[in-house]
């Protein structure tokens, strides 16, 4: 079954508000006190809602792979080798072990990561395991890694019937109109309260803040000069992007915050500068030119391009090619790749939002 990406958001958000009820209610249970389980100012918690999206991607995946074991059983007993007498339950049986753990490594992975991402970036602990048994740096423990697993199972086999069912009944013109809608009041919100973690760490430690303003920008501009300087990149600034900003000021402000954030965090900042510049290096207007459906195909188009201005890394190659997730079914592999990712959201929306001010201003 391929998923559409309305179908995508509306399990993002049906279930970042089912996750934030199910936080809700289980730590206010357990603190014996109204507790809000999110980051974020709304009943929203996002981990689920991409965790929710992953599983489908997922399964989706799984499904073909069920496919081409039947097809490698046939193909053992026409040729004689008849290693192993594949019976469909069989199959069945090695299909469900290889979603579990698939399952089991999306809901770990993502908890994980967003664990190490705000205690490393923010010093904010969402979940503390220090007390668990066969725990990996109190971000991730087995019992609730386990816990996981049967909630993605009643999530494909409950959960995901119920809410397709309910999607398709609604009218097809309103459910879309709520959905990008609240999508983006939890992309704001997201935005938002990033912004205002941002903010607290910097007052918390001002020394770090100041901290030789001139020699990061020096740093920057040593970094990307070659790239700015390049013919192919230079031509961006012809192109407008969003409305008002050229396709290379964009770029420009992506690989600057990017650069930030990931020198903070002491990642690869280079490649992020790198890959940043790069993310958008196509040569049309898509608001009115260009191959269709533009979201999707256009990293590919840009690293393409990229390939011919310099020498890419792992890293810079994953920036440029996933940074329109989720829009691309893969998500990004490096923690600088969410990076640029995050980044790039960000700026878009500024830059709309500086318009949409701009007109109602006039």
């Amino acid at each position: 079954m391929q998923i559409t990406l309305l179908e995508m958001l509306w399990l993002f958000v049906l279930f970042s508000l089912s996750g934030w009820l199910l936080e809700f209610f289980f730590r206010s249970f357990r603190r014996k006190r109204l507790v809000n389980p999110g980051f974020l100012k709304g009943p929203w918690l996002p981990i689920y809602g991409i965790c929710a999206v992953l599983f489908v991607l997922s399964k989706t995946h799984l499904q073909e792979s069920y496919i081409l074991l039947k097809i490698l059983a046939y193909l053992s007993t026409t040729t004689g080798l008849e290693l192993i007498n594949f019976s469909d339950v069989y199959l069945q049986v090695i299909n469900f072990i290889i979603k579990c753990i698939v399952y089991l490594c999306i809901a770990t992975g993502l908890e994980f990561f967003t664990g190490y991402l705000f205690d490393r970036m923010f010093h904010i602990q969402f979940w503390d395991y220090s007390n668990e048994r066969y725990r990996i740096k109190n971000y991730v423990c087995l019992k609730y890694s386990l816990c996981w697993l049967a909630l993605a199972l009643g999530f494909e086999y409950i959960l995901t019937p119920v809410s397709f069912s309910v999607f398709y009944k609604l009218p097809s013109n309103v459910i879309k109109v709520i959905i990008i809608t609240v999508a983006e009041i939890i992309l704001i919100d997201f935005i938002y309260r990033m912004i205002q973690a941002i903010r607290a760490k910097r007052k918390e430690n001002p020394a770090v803040t100041n901290q030789q303003p001139m020699d990061r920008l020096l740093e920057f501009a040593d970094i990307i000069k070659p790239l700015y300087e390049h013919p192919d990149v230079a031509r961006l600034a012809k192109y407008k992007h969003h409305r008002e900003t050229s396709r290379l000021d964009h770029s420009m402000e992506v690989a600057w915050l990017s650069y930030v954030i990931a020198k903070k965090m002491s990642l690869d900042y280079q490649a992020v500068i790198r890959g940043a510049i790069l993310h958008d290096l196509f040569f049309y207007d898509w608001l009115s030119e260009g191959p269709r459906f533009h979201g999707l195909r256009h990293p590919r188009i840009s690293l393409k391009n990229a390939g011919k201005v310099t020498n890419l890394s792992n890293i810079e190659i994953d920036i440029i090619k996933k940074h329109m997730w989720p829009l691309t079914p893969m998500p990004p592999r490096y923690p600088e790749s969410w990076i640029v990712c995050f980044v790039d959201t960000y700026c878009t929306v500024k830059e709309y939002v500086l318009v949409l001010k701009k007109v109602y201003e006039e």
